[in-house]
């Protein structure tokens, strides 16, 4: 898959943003929101430093919830991390591919679907 074709397929909303995301390797744990998402992975804001202590292409866990939705849990890789500086202040993103698109939890589709119209 190319960049242009990864770029454009990525469904940015405010609305997505209300997603929690916790993201579990080994013992270190971060609390996110959803920045984005494709059918490959998505990416996640935090908030705190320990975003950090996650090396990239290492596996990882996670549980994305939201008030008016079920849990929806899923494996990846991170991809990336890195520290952006915001009107906000400073935060940290991490970037997941999903461990296998392909089988993604019905869940998962119908939230990309229900985020993409």
């Amino acid at each position: 898959m190319d960049i242009t074709s990864i770029i454009t397929d990525r469904i940015h909303s405010w609305d997505l943003f209300e997603l929690f995301v916790i993201a579990i390797n080994g013992e270190a744990i971060v609390v996110g929101n959803v920045s984005d998402i494709s059918d490959t992975g998505l990416s996640i804001q935090i908030d705190s430093g320990n975003y950090q202590n996650f090396e990239d292409g290492s596996p990882i866990r996670c549980v994305i919830s939201g008030s008016s939705m079920k849990e929806i849990k899923f494996a990846g890789k991170i991809i990336r991390t890195e520290t952006v500086a915001t009107s906000f202040g400073v935060k940290g993103f991490m970037a997941i591919e999903f461990s296998n698109p392909a089988l993604a939890s019905e869940q998962l589709k119908a939230l990309i679907s229900a985020y993409s119209k």
